[in-house]
């Protein structure tokens, strides 16, 4: 998880509603990470490539806003890890949008 940070309603809520929801339906998931971005697409890359680095066998990546969720596109083309990656995240700027149509972005 790539969080905007961890003292907004948003971003506690949909950090834990993400993490509950995983726990809850899909237990043979492991979150492995959460990292706090500040909603800042440059941080978050940086972020999201630590943790694809620290874990090679990662499939996913949830970004709680549209910085973070920039941020792990970003990361994920950076890496060449298209289509290894799935990417779901918050808010629908243009780049979101885009990587969605492209087939980046699952939503």
């Amino acid at each position: 998880i790539i969080a905007h940070d961890q003292t907004s309603r948003t971003g506690i809520d949909r950090r834990d509603g993400f993490v509950n929801q995983i726990k809850a339906k899909y237990p043979d998931i492991n979150i492995v990470d959460i990292q706090y971005g500040g909603g800042d697409h440059l941080k978050s890359t940086d972020l999201a490539k630590a943790i694809m680095q620290a874990h090679p066998d990662l499939k996913g990546f949830f970004g709680t806003n549209e910085g973070s969720a920039v941020g792990v596109i970003n990361a994920v083309t950076e890496m060449k890890a298209e289509g290894k990656i799935t990417v779901i995240g918050y808010d629908s700027g243009k780049a979101q949008i885009d990587a969605i149509k492209s087939g980046l972005m699952a939503g």
